[in-house]
């Protein structure tokens, strides 16, 4: 089959499949014919080319997932509480902080990484204190984030993101348990999906954490 030359946005044009028509070719070309660049590859019985080898640079089915492959939504339930976990050079410790989530995961494949996402709005009963959300890995912290939150009259909403890349690679084959720990860095009352009156505020309670793998 004779090699026709299309640059990576004709490849979007006509939606990839493996196999485009000569129809679909002749359109995408017609659309695209001035902008031949140094961004072409090459199609042909399924495969992309590099433009300058020939050789196969990445068979369509081995093209990595941009949807996950299992996605678990948890909602937060509105809380409050004093715990808290230490701002300073050290890791975070699974006694530390109050458990907000945790989810049990055995990676898909070995090339399984798994993102966990979320927002939570926050408050606490004292201004200018860090809040912290830890997570760990069966009982290793892997990561933390932090925010300082400035005063006690304003909710804030918490922003977060963790990814851990080398889950497949590392516990193919087993059951990992991730969690979630939250608390403040120096004592004081705070609350999740909570005003400090302890009142239920509006939008507070529909906040989730989203854990998703993807391949």
């Amino acid at each position: 089959m004779a090699k026709t030359k299309l640059n990576i946005n004709q490849l979007h044009a006509i939606g990839v499949d493996g196999i485009a028509t000569d129809d679909e070719l002749n359109e995408a070309l017609l659309y695209h014919k001035s902008d031949i660049n140094a961004h072409s590859q090459y199609l042909t019985d399924g495969d992309v080319y590099s433009r300058s080898s020939g050789v196969p640079w990445a068979d369509i089915t081995d093209v990595p997932s941009i949807l996950p492959v299992l996605s678990l939504a948890i909602q937060v339930p509105a809380m409050s509480g004093t715990s808290i976990i230490p701002f300073d050079n050290t890791s975070p410790l699974i006694t530390e902080g109050t458990l907000i989530a945790t989810a049990n995961c055995t990676p898909y494949s070995v090339n399984s990484k798994l993102i966990i996402q979320g927002s939570l709005q926050v408050n606490c009963g004292t201004g200018n204190r860090n809040l912290i959300i830890s997570l760990f890995k069966n009982t290793v912290c892997i990561g933390a984030v932090v925010l300082n939150f400035v005063s006690s009259t304003r909710p804030t909403v918490f922003p977060f993101v963790f990814t851990d890349l080398l889950m497949g690679k590392t516990d193919f084959g087993n059951t990992v348990s991730y969690t979630l720990r939250f608390g403040v860095a120096v004592r004081a009352t705070w609350y999740i999906n909570k005003m400090v009156t302890a009142a239920l505020n509006g939008l507070m309670v529909s906040n989730s954490i989203v854990f998703s793998e993807y391949v």
